[in-house]
């Protein structure tokens, strides 16, 4: 049967000089941009569970769920986990995510396959979720974000619930408790041009 799983976070720590500002030319509306990593593959997390590669594979190829959900700019994201795990055009939507790969890095000694992407704040005017969690940056706050979507699990012997494939991540939020410590970065890139993808500039 299919659950909604909500899951534990990584830490990003921000380089203030490094985020990308960009402005819609047809709205105006402003938009602050920050790539980072927002999940890790084959490792267990503080919930007992084990996303593998094939499980993001299949959430980031063309056509599925999430990419068309980045393609209308509808991967919603808030301050904390939904207690009922849905976010709609009702909910205190503070980012949005845009853009997420695959790709190789080493942590802690050990290469691993992550999950690397770009969050985008609204900047949608004072007393919103977005303008809180600005405020919070330039305060010194490293967000956390964490992973919302639906799926089934399996336990292993070991007693890990492994993700299935029929997993379908629908975005991340921003939640204040940590569980993987600083493996997951956030670098912001001020400099880039307006409209530039930053995906392929991930370190």
């Amino acid at each position: 049967m299919s659950r909604i799983l909500l899951e534990d976070t990584f830490d990003f720590k921000i380089d203030r000089t490094r985020i990308t500002e960009s402005k819609d030319p047809i709205t105006g509306l402003v938009t602050s941009r920050i790539p980072g990593t927002l999940s890790l593959c084959d490792v267990i997390n503080g919930n007992q569970r084990r996303y593998g590669k094939r499980v993001w594979e299949k959430n980031l190829e063309e056509g599925s769920v999430l990419t068309q959900m980045f393609k209308r700019h509808s991967s919603f994201g808030q301050l904390e986990h939904p207690k009922d795990g849905k976010v709609d055009l009702s909910s205190p939507i503070s980012h949005l995510t845009t853009e997420a790969k695959l790709t190789e890095r080493e942590i802690d000694g050990k290469k691993l396959w992550v999950v690397e992407g770009v969050i985008e704040l609204l900047n949608d005017g004072p007393g919103t979720s977005s303008a809180r969690l600005e405020a919070l940056i330039k305060k010194g706050y490293d967000p956390l974000v964490s992973s919302r979507g639906y799926g089934t699990l399996v336990k292993d012997q070991a007693g890990v619930d492994e993700v299935q494939d029929d997993y379908v991540c629908e975005g991340w939020d921003i939640v204040s408790a940590p569980s993987f410590g600083d493996q997951a970065k956030l670098n912001p890139i001020r400099k880039a041009a307006a409209n530039e993808s930053l995906v392929g500039r991930i370190p």
